[in-house]
């Protein structure tokens, strides 16, 4: 491979990498998380490549938009006003539809916690599970 061959290759690779971290924070900022946890890691995820993008690029131009991409993202992800997502440790086994009152109280949140937990039969919970702090009913 020639040299300006291997430079237009570069070029190329890096205008996809800096469209792709675009997208995924519009992408990101257009989502509803329903946690903390959930918005952290996609907010770190993206900036950490938005970063990684910045760092690369020869143009001050460019980096200067990857650095104001990466300022909105920080203010579009919201962070507070989001439930912790929370470790519960549930010794004896129990339906979902009991243990989603015990927490939440109310029955309706029991499919919210098998989808979470991945849990393969609601009737027989035991060990550990992942719930939101709050819900809002």
């Amino acid at each position: 491979m020639t040299q300006r061959t291997e430079a237009n290759h570069n070029a190329i690779v890096d205008i996809i990498r800096q469209t792709a971290v675009a997208e995924a924070a519009e992408a990101a900022s257009a989502a509803e998380f329903d946690n903390r946890k959930e918005a952290t890691n996609a907010r770190d995820n993206i900036v950490g490549a938005i970063d990684r993008a910045a760092e690369n690029t020869d143009s001050m131009e460019t980096y200067l938009q990857l650095t104001n991409l990466r300022a909105e993202l920080t203010e579009a992800v919201p962070q507070s006003g989001l439930p912790e997502l929370i470790t519960r440790m549930i010794q004896n086994p129990q339906p979902s539809l009991v243990l989603a009152y015990e927490i939440y109280g109310d029955a309706k949140f029991a499919d919210e916690i098998v989808q979470r937990n991945g849990i393969r039969h609601p009737g027989f919970i035991c060990g550990e599970v992942e719930v939101l702090s709050e819900v809002s009913t």
